[in-house]
């Protein structure tokens, strides 16, 4: 009797999985016809109806998911870059939301009418916040862990919170790919019988430590002594040992040993190759670290892996820079609600030669119902790195570009630099093309159509100045 009524029970879940696929796949078919992506609203109504909607799809043979504060996006479309230079199959959630709803819109996407999927392996984006409810149904069988930092206040203020998260969610079986740089995240799992893999970035000739506002950690984890550095990369990232207990940090197996113009050398167990730089931010010199070191445990020589990566670079929504007519113009990827994220921007902004415009167009835009964002993430942030003499000019424009000149003014950025201009519109007519002759602009993922439009005035500004001449 038992048994018959959990066959029952399991065709009704199967037909109630297929009733809401069928929904949200007609949902999603109407989505593109008016030129939307469909990656969050055909899950997210697939989730409301059929709450454990992923469970019923097959799943592809083998899952690598990526998760962390800040490098998910760079790290997710490097390998999907990687996979398709090889001509090998994958789908992935690159284009949609990292939350469970978009992983539940990528499936929709990706499976035929029965649920099943029609390549043998996904690449996921994953929200930590998320994890817990995107890992019940989806086991990775690889994970890489960027980092954990202090991020969104509203969602992701302490980074202990999310490593619980994490610890909770992540299933026993599932190989980590862990940053031993990151004395939080790298502790993932330690009692669980995970295969890891610990990436590390030896201390560079090119690196200079700057004071940090933001230390997630400074106290040894085994006895809550103060660590002494033996070098800081940024904010918490670094070596450390503890002059109490003796701890280190966790020896790297995969190491990047030493960069180049436009390369880096690493160390894959003993062994050194060469692999094409996708920038030289270190954030993405451990994102390319992080996707080398999954690449070669998955089985991937160096050669095919350094073939692989040649030519890759961050996608434009998150970097790019041209020259034109005697301007140099950068957009810089500056997560609003991350001062992790801003200040490491700020830091490499600091390092740019030339008279500099910075243009601050990442205020959140979207801000729906709430029409208002919590704003003391602002003041987490190391707006000490701009205090240089050739940042003529600090543009503020959105919704809370009054928020950043209090904040700027504070920290004793010079108010002869700062024009708070209010409206994106503003910004082309504030550059001043006399002052500088660098402009950096930098977004938010939801401010990207805002700067390109800045940007393309700007050129046009530019085009109309030379004409003059």
């Amino acid at each position: 009797m038992k048994r018959s009524y959990q066959s029952n029970y399991k065709g009704i879940m199967m037909i109630r999985f297929l009733l809401t696929l069928w929904l949200s796949k007609l949902i999603a078919f109407l989505m593109r016809l008016v030129g939307k992506r469909a990656s969050y609203l055909p899950g997210s109504i697939a989730i409301k109806l059929t709450p454990d909607f992923l469970a019923g799809f097959s799943k592809p043979s083998e899952i690598i998911a990526v998760t962390g504060t800040n490098g998910k996006t760079t790290i997710t479309n490097l390998l999907g870059d990687f996979f398709q230079k090889q001509g090998q199959d994958y789908f992935s959630n690159s284009y949609g939301s990292n939350t469970v709803e978009g992983i539940a819109s990528t499936f929709i996407n990706h499976s035929n009418l029965l649920g099943k999927t029609r390549v043998d392996r996904a690449v996921f984006e994953v929200d930590e916040r998320s994890a817990l409810k995107i890992f019940k149904h989806v086991h990775p069988d690889w994970m890489i862990v960027t980092n954990l930092f202090r991020d969104s206040y509203p969602r992701n203020a302490y980074p202990d919170f999310i490593f619980n998260i994490l610890e909770e969610a992540t299933p026993d079986t599932t190989h980590l790919i862990l940053n031993s740089d990151d004395l939080i995240s790298c502790f993932l799992k330690e009692n669980s019988p995970n295969p890891k893999t610990f990436f590390s970035m030896n201390h560079l000739d090119d690196e200079v430590y700057k004071e940090s506002r933001v230390v997630d950690l400074s106290n040894c984890p085994r006895c809550d002594h103060p660590l002494e550095p033996v070098f800081k990369r940024y904010n918490h990232i670094g070596r450390y040992r503890c002059g109490n207990c003796g701890y280190e940090n966790i020896p790297g197996q995969i190491i990047l040993t030493q960069a180049l113009e436009e390369s880096l050398i690493i160390d894959l167990e003993g062994r050194k190759f060469e692999v094409s730089a996708i920038s030289d931010n270190p954030v993405d010199r451990y994102n390319v670290l992080a996707a080398v070191s999954l690449l070669y445990r998955m089985g991937y020589s160096p050669e095919t892996i350094a073939s692989g990566f040649e030519g890759l670079r961050v996608v434009k929504s998150r970097f790019y820079s041209l020259d034109f007519q005697g301007y140099k113009l950068y957009g810089i990827m500056a997560k609003s609600m991350n001062p992790i994220a801003s200040s490491r921007t700020f830091e490499f902004v600091a390092g740019l030669e030339g008279n500099i415009a910075l243009v601050f167009a990442n205020p959140t835009v979207l801000l729906g119902y709430r029409n208002s964002e919590q704003m003391a993430w602002l003041y987490d942030l190391d707006f000490e790195y701009l205090k240089g003499d050739n940042i003529k000019q600090f543009i503020l424009c959105g919704k809370r570009f009054k928020d950043y000149e209090v904040c700027m003014r504070m920290r004793g950025i010079d108010t002869q630099r700062i024009y708070a201009v209010g409206d994106f519109d503003n910004v082309v007519e504030a550059v001043d093309l006399d002052l500088v002759d660098t402009i950096v602009i930098l977004n938010d993922t939801d401010t990207i159509e805002e700067s390109v439009k800045i940007r393309n005035q700007i050129l046009d500004k530019i085009k109309e100045g030379s004409h003059e001449n």
